[in-house]
């Protein structure tokens, strides 16, 4: 399945710097948008904390 998500410029700066300085971190060439998002989703299940955290998120963006 794809998903696409369209990100304001500065969000996408700030991703792509985030990718890069993990990728650093983590001794790799690079850290792709879909290696973050299938992490970030992965903990976002596994962690009710965090969901809650988000639903609130998403409550307040609306």
């Amino acid at each position: 399945m794809r998903v696409t998500v369209d990100l304001p410029p500065t969000q996408h700066r700030e991703l792509k710097a985030w990718a890069a300085a993990a990728a650093e971190e983590l001794g790799r060439a690079r850290v792709t948008n879909q290696d973050i998002m299938k992490a970030l989703l992965a903990r976002m299940f596994a962690d009710s904390t965090l969901a809650d955290q988000i639903i609130t998120d998403l409550s307040k963006s609306q």
